[in-house]
C-alpha cells in the first residue's frame, strides 16, 4: 500500500463521455418517436415528451440494479448515496430535475408562439422573403435561453466536479449522491443496496 486514497469518484471526462453515449442511444429513439411517427403533431408537446423520455431514462436506470444508465455502464460508472446505499427512483428523479433546471426557460420559450417564428426563419431565408422584427426577436431569445441553459448546466456540473474532492456536482450535493467508478451489484436482497463494487484506477 502506498498510502494514497483510491480514486473511486468519477471525474468530468468520464461523465461527459457517458453522457455522449447516452445521447447517441436516445437520439435515434426520440427522432423516430417525435418526428418520423405522426404521433405528436404539436411542437410544444414534442418538447415536453422529449424531456419526459430523458427524465424516465435517467431516473429509471439510475434506480435500477445497474445504478447507471447504459452510457455510464459502458464507462464503468455507477450512482449511489453518499453512505453507499442504493438510490431510489424518487431521489434519482429529483436529482435529474435539479440537473435540468437551467434548461427550463428555454423549454418554456419553445412552447410559445414566438418560437414558431424561429422555425419559420430558415424557410424565409431560403425563399429570400422579408424577415420581420418578430423573427429576429425569436432568434435573440433562443440564443439567450439556450446559452443560459448551457451556462447553468456548466456551473451546476462541470465546475463542482473539477474542484470538489469527491467530484460532486450540485445535484449530487443536494441529493447526497456520489458517482463512482466500478460496477454496482447487490450480492443479496437483504443487504438493501449496499454497494459491492470493484473500483478501477
Amino acid at each position: 500500500m502506498n498510502g494514497k486514497t483510491p480514486k473511486i469518484y468519477a471525474g468530468f471526462w468520464r461523465r461527459l463521455i457517458s453522457m455522449l453515449i447516452d445521447t447517441l442511444i436516445l437520439f435515434p429513439v426520440l427522432y423516430v418517436l417525435l418526428f418520423v411517427l405522426p404521433l405528436v403533431p404539436n411542437y410544444a408537446a414534442k418538447v415536453v415528451i422529449g424531456q419526459l423520455v430523458w427524465f424516465l431514462y435517467f431516473a429509471g436506470f439510475e434506480s435500477s440494479s445497474w445504478r447507471a444508465t447504459p452510457g455510464r455502464r459502458i464507462m464503468s460508472l455507477y450512482l449511489v448515496l453518499e453512505t453507499g446505499g442504493a438510490v431510489s427512483f424518487a431521489k434519482a428523479a429529483m436529482r435529474y430535475i435539479i440537473f435540468a433546471l437551467p434548461s427550463v426557460p428555454y423549454l418554456v420559450f419553445t412552447a410559445t408562439p414566438l418560437y414558431q417564428k424561429l422555425i419559420e426563419l430558415p424557410l424565409l431565408i431560403q425563399a429570400r422573403a422579408p424577415i420581420t422584427p418578430e423573427h429576429l426577436q425569436a432568434l435573440k431569445l433562443t440564443q439567450f435561453t439556450s446559452y443560459g441553459a448551457l451556462a447553468g448546466m456548466i456551473l451546476l456540473t462541470t465546475l463542482p466536479i473539477v474542484f470538489t474532492k469527491q467530484k460532486t456536482a450540485v445535484h449530487d450535493l443536494l441529493m447526497k449522491t456520489r458517482m463512482k467508478k466500478g460496477k454496482f451489484s447487490n450480492t443479496t436482497a437483504g443487504e438493501k443496496g449496499i454497494e459491492h463494487a470493484v473500483t478501477t484506477p
